[in-house]
């Protein structure tokens, strides 16, 4: 979950240059390893503060310690599970895009962008800005051009929108990138399939009963998706209802199309690993109640 997907969450800045092999041993040891020995400690130190010091502390392999540690190791995989989709947001918000770069709302219009430009034209004025800032204050107003070009077009904007800013090739006058929409379909596709084949792992592991969650979270995504990329007839009405929903909860003020596709699917993928997580704490107190009864018996 937290420190999985350096490219996704923004990780550790050590795990973009470790090799794979070792990044992906360092994903498991961050998701299973690290939370039971968060609680540990947190176990340690409240039994610590709760009990004197001539009194004689619980057992760690006994009935209370155990259920102790399984309540703290819940609380930890919450608690990793939100400050992933916490780290999620804050890479979103410090990306800057077309609108925050202009400091209009999302659904400005063309004649909106274009009073911010000339707003914004004001600050990189040659007059304005010191001689060897110049070719930068130059290179700035050149961007913020095109983007009100592309919010003036509402096929680039479209594309914009649903796709995120390489789905834009700006080297020249602006264009769609078609070849990386084409990649996002197949990473839209293999995401699917890889929740499908986790889904299908966890049903036959016996953990089905928990799959109402991701299941829910994968149906939001599939619909925001859908609203993203299909057409208004293809969809009927269920594009009304989604624009009405995103306004009414103000998702759609605070990000765009592309934005909140992926932080649903970071919410999906730490799902799955979240109930990997529980799954395991399950299985481990299963087992040393067996080993227990064995022992007794």
């Amino acid at each position: 979950m937290i420190f999985v997907d350096s490219k996704l969450y923004n990780g550790t800045v050590v795990a973009k240059f470790i090799p794979p092999a070792t990044r992906y041993a360092y994903g498991w040891l961050a998701r299973f390893w690290i939370p039971e020995t968060i609680a540990r400690c947190v176990q340690t130190a409240l039994y610590a503060i709760y009990y004197r010091a001539d009194a004689q502390t619980p057992n760690p392999r006994s009935t209370r310690s155990c259920r102790d540690r399984r309540r703290l190791y819940k609380v930890v995989v919450i608690a990793m599970f939100l400050l992933t989709l916490y780290q999620v947001d804050c890479n979103i918000q410090r990306e800057p895009n077309l609108y925050r770069s202009l400091g209009v709302l999302h659904d400005a219009d063309y004649k909106t962008a274009r009073a911010a430009l000339r707003k914004r034209a004001k600050q990189y004025h040659p007059d304005k800005v010191k001689p060897e800032a110049q070719h930068l204050a130059v290179d700035t107003f050149i961007r913020l051009r095109d983007t009100v070009n592309v919010i003036g077009d509402d096929h680039l904007r479209s594309a914009y929108n649903n796709y995120g800013p390489l789905a834009l090739d700006c080297k020249g006058e602006c264009s769609v990138n078609n070849k990386h929409i084409s990649q996002a379909y197949v990473q839209q596709l293999s995401f699917y399939v890889t929740c499908i084949v986790e889904s299908v792992i966890l049903v036959r592991r016996g953990k089905w009963r928990w799959l109402w969650c991701p299941f829910v979270l994968i149906t939001v995504l599939a619909v925001v998706e859908a609203y993203a990329e299909l057409t208004d007839p293809a969809l009927g009405i269920v594009p009304h209802a989604v624009a009405s929903l995103l306004k009414l909860t103000r998702l759609s003020d605070r990000y765009l199309k592309f934005e909140l596709v992926l932080i649903l699917r970071a919410i999906v993928k730490a799902s799955f690993v979240a109930l990997t997580q529980l799954r395991r704490m399950n299985a481990a107190a299963n087992m040393s109640t067996s080993i227990w009864r064995w022992a007794w018996y």
